[in-house]
Parts: structure tokens; sequence; C-alpha cells
């Protein structure tokens, strides 16, 4: 079935009103788009496990294949540091209102010192856990937990009883220094009868910590139940692992323990379902379930007021069980719970009655976005989070403010819709966080009465998740790059250095990008085919709409040089859109149209001809003069493969690869006459003893004076190979920047090597390769970028060595050293006169008094910063 564009642009409700309104499309509709691309054929869904294989395959392929790329330290991040990725997890150091803790639902553990100002990544890039929820231990401050897997993906949406989704996550994570280490203490995955059920773990919504008489306890709100863990076991409070609950919760308040179990993905409730409580003074739990309370709810969030008065529930109950992946159409109730007198008020119809000032009731997305937040001064004033955020000052009765979120604008003062969680620092009432599609942000007006100003702490927060990246491969000079975002529109940069800001292009969901005519002429593009274009001054250029909307979520687009026209897929069909001089013919042209009712996913063009590629795993050959379209039958592609990516080799067009990206299919296929002969080139990058292989997205070739270089960007990070065979060796590329971040997109430029990696939950990376010299020691830092090394040693004892790169000297440069609540121990200054390496040594008289512990660094030169993690033991 055809799903349709909710709204790429929303007009503006007065003439006043200047700047565009942007919706994002459905969870849904993105997690549909990556069933087809990355699941097994034979099932249609992505394995359950997908991303504990993943990490176990990465750290088997790490191990086996030292690196001749080892002396590449340039791949290095480029940003965006001004735009943050979706983002659920957020807490606060009860000791300071400047320490917090966030997580990228695919980009990894970060830490502010300055109360979201400017943040650091704490894990390293070879452990990118996908972040749902933070708790800090109550009775040890430097210790943290994580959990990690989203049950309500938007990426990967479908989550059943066996978790068919890459949405899952690799379980639960602790750190016993202010994180800087992680450590898993989740259980091992294991399919075993009557063993902890490996489902419970790939999905975690949230963590309490409570001490008892014997100690602390920490409870996890998992997939199935309620577990907890006293330091060295696992046991199950509440659930039935049996008829497993699709979601459930957990908080902590005073001495009590409030816990809900949901329904199970059918609609049916489990064997214990509803509200309970538990007190932490002793006894077992108790069922609390209001009369009137939904008989299957899916998803249910709770909050409680400071001095444990009041506990909020909000719940979410699809209205068709049959339709809850299709269609989000909910039911939603409210209840206030009194411990004092035992009782229950049902609030669901304040939740009724809820619309934004674009006249929208109340939208969770199917329980996607849902947020539950009562102030800490008073526990009447109530917040709600969804794709908007509602205030009441009444308990829920009569009072509904609105606060933020649609109709949303990329400017200052707007809040990003999609709210995933609302926290107010210790000690500071008069602020309040959101954790939402679009980063942190933060109020200080959180009791205001005609909407709120918000202000988006994503400096440093490099969390986005790219679906396509584009550089000027006409001109060397150019340090041009556009890419779009998951969520969060296209952006671009001019400089191509991190620190410096991005600036946005367009909104909807970011999806192909590319640079065309000497760089005159900028495509992009949004969800199901929305494509407009910009001049080399990022002015809006008049274009015609297509002709209709596509069915897939991310549309192939193109440009033709030879042709001077913009190519885009629709479905089966590819339509044709000149271009001269800055402007545009009237309207689009089919150019050509495949025999078949297929789904085009990929496209390479030049010289008026198109290499097509299909979901249906089927290649063509399109020529965009004629019309005539021709199959490469001798390509052994199995049935219903994803062909996700064409290269095809810009100086002998009979080299061709071809990117199949299905989990357990052989996922790199070649030609080097044209289409007569194929090999299957994948070689390390496929299945290994285990049985699995990542999933490979993209691969390009450098070409230069005859030699090749071929890239790939996987599940599990980028690689390098210089030949292409059966056994191919693939190298990973930049393990001690990039890591295993997913590598959705690459594109490269062959004059100078110049290459720019999209990944899915760390931004944009930028390298220079040279074909040839797979292995040369010849690829330092560039001088031309800014650059800040780890510490060496690392972890120190008593001193450390920072060496900085610089493209040029002068301006200030400064070293400032943090301890983990943000108190600033030392600083060095230097005056760099010319361009080259700075080292900055942290000498014993710096480092040999302080205890043990995680220290944070700061380098600051002219208007770029950096900031890292320093772990000093005894």
């Amino acid at each position: 079935m055809k799903l349709v564009l909710v709204f790429v642009l929303i007009a503006t409700a007065t003439a006043q009103q200047t700047t565009p309104q942007w919706k994002e499309a459905h969870p849904y509709e993105r997690w549909q788009w990556d069933c087809r691309r990355l699941g097994n054929p034979q099932t249609g869904r992505v394995p359950p496990d997908a991303a504990i294989r993943d990490a176990a395959f990465a750290r088997r392929l790490l191990a086996a294949t030292p690196s001749k790329m080892a002396p590449l330290t340039t791949v290095q991040p480029i940003g965006p540091t001004n735009v943050a990725g979706r983002t659920r997890a957020l807490a606060f150091d009860r000791r300071s209102a400047q320490v917090i803790m966030t997580g990228g639902v695919t980009g990894g553990i970060w830490r502010s010192i300055d109360g979201g100002s400017t943040w650091v990544r704490m894990t390293p890039p070879t452990l990118v856990p996908a972040v749902s929820c933070i708790v800090q231990s109550v009775q040890n401050p430097d210790t943290w937990y994580v959990g990690t897997g989203e049950g309500l993906s938007t990426t990967e949406r479908r989550t059943s009883t066996l978790l068919r989704t890459i949405g899952t996550g690799t379980g639960i994570y602790r750190s016993t220094d202010n994180g800087a280490r992680w450590h898993s203490i989740s259980p091992p995955i294991t399919g075993q009868p009557n063993a902890l059920p490996t489902q419970a773990w790939q999905i975690v919504w949230r963590l309490a910590v409570a001490a008892h008489d014997t100690g602390e306890l920490l409870y996890a709100a998992c997939y199935g139940g309620i577990y907890a863990w006293d330091g060295a076991r696992w046991h199950l409070e509440l659930g039935d692992t049996a008829s497993p609950a699709f979601c459930t919760e957990i908080i902590a308040v005073g001495d009590r323990l409030y816990a809900a179990i949901g329904a199970r993905d059918d609609g049916t409730a489990p064997s214990q379902y509803g509200i309970f409580v538990r007190s932490l003074r002793g006894g077992g739990w108790r069922q609390i379930t209001p009369a009137g309370f939904p008989p299957a709810a899916r998803r249910i969030v709770l909050a409680a007021s400071a001095d444990g008065s009041a506990l909020y529930v909000f719940t979410q109950t699809p209205r068709s069980w049959n339709a809850r992946y299709s269609s989000f159409a909910s039911q939603h109730t409210l209840w206030l719970y009194q411990p004092a007198t035992d009782s229950w008020v049902d609030r669901s119809a304040w939740l009724n009655g809820l619309k934004n000032p674009q006249q929208s009731p109340l939208e969770t997305l199917g329980g996607y976005c849902m947020a539950l937040a009562v102030h800490p001064q008073n526990p009447n004033v109530v917040y709600v989070g969804s794709t908007d955020v509602f205030l009441s000052l009444d308990g829920c009765v009569a009072s509904a403010i609105h606060l933020g979120g649609y109709p949303y604008r990329v400017e200052s003062g707007s809040l990003h819709p999609d709210v995933h969680a609302l926290v107010f620092p210790p000690n500071s009432p008069g602020q309040l966080y959101a954790a939402t599609d679009g980063g942190i942000y933060r109020t200080t007006t959180p009791l205001a009465t005609n909407g709120a100003w918000w202000e988006a702490l994503n400096d440093g927060l490099t969390t986005t998740q790219a679906y396509h990246v584009a550089l000027n491969r006409a001109v060397p000079a150019s340090r041009f790059v556009i890419a779009g975002f998951q969520d969060n529109s296209n952006w671009y940069t001019s400089s191509a250095t991190y620190g410096e800001p991005w600036s946005f292009a367009y909104g909807g969901d970011g999806c192909r990008v590319l640079v065309a005519e000497q760089g005159k002429l900028i495509v992009a593009s949004s969800q199901f085919g929305s494509v407009y274009a910009l001049d080399e001054r990022i002015n809006l250029l008049s274009m015609p709409s297509p002709p209709r909307s596509g069915s897939a979520f991310v549309t192939e687009v193109a440009y033709d040089e030879s042709l001077h026209a913009v190519i885009l897929a629709l479905d089966n069909a590819l339509y044709r859109l000149g271009y001269a001089n800055g402007s545009f013919d009237p309207a689009w042209m089919q150019a050509a149209v495949i025999p078949r009712p297929d789904l085009i996913t990929t496209l390479a063009v030049r010289d008026g001809i198109a290499l097509a590629g299909t979901a249906d795993g089927r290649l063509y050959r399109c020529n965009l003069t004629t019309g005539q379209v021709e199959q490469f039958t001798a390509a052994p592609i199995p049935a219903d493969a994803f062909i996700a990516a064409i290269d095809w080799d810009e100086a002998d067009p009979r080299r061709i690869i071809v990117t199949i990206s299905n989990y357990t299919l052989p996922s790199i296929l070649a030609t080097w006459d044209g289409g007569a002969t194929w090999q299957w080139v994948g070689g390390s990058l496929d299945e290994d003893s285990s049985g699995w292989g990542p999933s490979v997205r993209v691969v390009h070739s450098i070409v230069q004076n005859g030699k090749r270089l071929y890239v790939a960007g996987t599940s599990i990070g980028a690689f390098v190979a210089d030949s292409l065979s059966a056994q191919t060796a693939w190298q990973p590329l930049g393990l001690t920047t990039l890591g295993v971040l997913p590598v959705e997109a690459i594109d490269v430029r062959s004059s100078d090597g110049l290459t720019v990696l999209g990944t899915h939950g760390g931004g944009i990376f930028l390298c220079t390769l040279r074909a040839g010299e797979l292995g040369a020691d010849s690829q330092q830092p560039s001088p031309s970028d800014f650059l800040v090394e780890s510490p060496i040693p690392t972890p120190t004892t008593d001193y450390a060595l920072i060496r900085v790169h610089l493209p040029h000297g002068g301006g200030a440069l400064l070293l400032e050293l943090y301890d983990a609540l943000g108190r600033k121990l030392s600083e060095q200054r230097q005056q760099p006169s010319q361009a080259g390496v700075v080292p900055f040594l942290l000498a014993p008289t710096d480092l040999g008094e302080l205890p043990a512990g995680t220290y944070i660094y700061r380098v600051l030169w002219e208007n770029r910063k950096a900031s890292g993690v320093l772990i000093k033991v005894q």
C-alpha cells in the first residue's frame, strides 16, 4: 500500500510569518523504507539481533585485520556541531545542575559540564550504544547506567515479539568513573529456553535506581517486564516472559517505586498488566490500576511530584491494533493518583482538549514521542510532551498552555518537535530541558502563559543521522558539503571545518542531495520525492513540482552533466528536467520506464545513460534520450535484494560496482566488462564463520593516475581496499574517530581524493584518500584542518601530552582542564606563529596531585573548539 506525504511545507499562517514551517514524516514511513533495504528478503524484516551481531562481527573483523591505514588520522568530523540528531535520554548530575548526561539514539553517550553549552562524547568511536535512557546511582554519584534500544524507533518502526527491527539496542551499560568508561552489565544474549529472554535487553524503556535496606538496586523497564540488578545478578520483578508486554515503565520517588506494564504487541493483556507500587521499606508489588483504565494500553509513561503527593500516568492505545504499524490514530488517557488517599482521578478530558497553534490535537505518532514531567515545587503544574509540549497549571483540569513544537521554524526560540523527555535540573525550578528529535533544548520560562522561548543546546552534540551527503566534485579547491539529515532537513557548510556552524538549506526530512554545474546548481530533496534547487549563493530557484509523489521514502535524484538535466526516480519511472543559465524547463519530461512495477532505489548517471537499481534486485540500463531500457540479465542478484548504490567508474564505463544492503545477502557485486560477467567481491565484509556480515550501504571508487581505491560504508563503519576479488580484505578506516558508526553515504572527488562520509548518528566525516597508497605512511593530519589528538598516554598516571594541529599561525591557543563537575583546574596558553603541531604537556605538577578520576579538557582557538576526556588512574 502506498503511503502519502503528510506535509513537507506548511504555508505560513499570516503574511508577517516569513519563515517556513516544517513537518517531518511519520516514523512508520521511515521504518517501511528501511525494512525493504535492510531486511531479509525471505521475511521482509530486519533480523531481530542485527545490532548485537553487528557489534560482534566488528570486534572479530577489527581484531583479525590490522589496518594498513593506521597512519590515516585525518578522518575527522566536520559537523554539523550546531545541529543534533534524535535524542531520547537526558539526566542531570544531582551534585551540579551544570553537568548533564545525554545520548543519541544512534550516536553514543555525551556529557556537558556547562549546562549544555558544550558537549563531550564519552564513549569511544568503537562503542556506539543506541541510548534510550540514563540514570545516576543513588549511593555513588560517580556511577551511571545507560539503557539502549528503541521500542518505537523513528527509523525502524515495527517491533514484534521477535523484535524484528534494527532499532534494538545492545543491553545495559554501567560507568563507575563519571562516564569515562562503560561496560555491559546485562546478561549474555542467548536463545536458550528458560533463560532471561533475548528480547528483554534489546529494548530498555527506562531505568531507575533505589536504595533498599540491603543496598542499592537498579531497575530496568525492558521489553516484557521489570528487571532488578543487585550488582551481581538480574531477576524479574514484574512481567511475564511467556507473554511479554510491549512497553514497561519504572520510576523511583521518595520511598516508593512505581511501575507500569503495558499490553502485548498484539493488543492483548499479559498476565500482569497496569500500574503497580512498591514501598522501599519492605513488602512486594501491589497493583493499583484504576477502574476505567484502558484495557490494552500500548505505551504508558509515569511522572511523580517531588514530594511524592501525586503520580501522573499518560497512556497511548491504537484505535485499531491491526493498523498499529500503518496508522498513528490513537486514544490517549491521563490519570492522577494521590497516594495519601490511595485514590485516582481521570484527567483524560484535559488531553482531549489540547490544541497547538495550528489547531492540531495532541499527537504522539503512535506513542513514539511521549514525555511527562511535574514541576519540582508544585504538584499541580504538569508538562505533557508529544510532538508538542503542553503545560497545565491546575493539575490538568482546565488550564492548557502550548509551550512549543508545531508550528516549527528553524530559528531561535523554536522547540524542535517530537519530545521524548522533559527534565528539571536539580535545584533549578526556573529551567526546563527537553530531549527531542533535534537534540537538547532549554527554556528559562517554564511557567510562561503565552508560550516559551526555547534555546537549542546542541553546540558540539554531533549526533545527526545522515541519509545522504555530497561535495563539489568538479572544483578541487571547494570545501562545500551538503547533507540531508533524518528529521533535521538539509544543511550545508562552505568550510568543512569542525566547530564552524552549518547553515540551513531547506526543510522536511533531508534526503538525497547533489552538487552540479561546477557548484552553480545544488539539488536536494525530502521525503517521497519533494525536490528543490538552489544556486551557488543558496538562493531558492524556481523549479516545477515533480509530476507526482513517489512511494519511496528516500527518492533518488541525480544529475546528468552532458544533458544538463536533473533526473528523478518516481517508483519505476525516470523523469528529466532540463537546466540552463539558472532556469529550468517548464515541466518534467518522462525519460524512461522500467517494464515492471518495481521501485527504483539508486541511480548512476552519465552521458545520457542511467544505471538504475531496484528494490527487487534488478539492474537496468536506461537511455534518457530514447527511453530504451535494457536489463542486466547476467547479474546474479538474489530476488528481492535491495540495490542500495551503484558506482560507475569515472574512467572506465565498463566497470560497475553494485551494493546490496540487505542483511543475510552477499553485499558487493562487480563487473569489469560492462555487465557480461560478474563477480561477488564483498570478501571480508560478507558472512564469516558465525554466519553474519554487516549491512553494506554504499561503495565508491577513487580513480587517480590509473590506480583505484575503493571505499565502503557499512553498518559498522567505513572500510577501504585497493583491489576487489572474492577474497577482498577490507581495511577499517578512521577507527580512532569514525569508529563503528553506521556509514549511510559517501561522496568522493578523485582529483584530490577528498572524501566525505555521512554517518547515522555522528554527522559528517571528511578525509583525503589517495589511490595506490594503502598502507603508505603518507596520511598524516593535514595542516589545512584544526585537529586535536587524544591524550597520550590514555589512561595516565601523572602526565599527558595533547597535540593540536593548526592550519595557520596567529591567535591565542588555550587548553583548559576541568573536573567531572565542571570546575576549572588549570589552563595553558600559547601564541602559535605558524601552521603545524602545537604540543600541550600536562606535567606531573598539573596531574600528579589530582585524584584518580575523569577529567574534561577543552581546546579553544579562534572560533573553534574541541573537547575530550582524560582518565587518570593511580
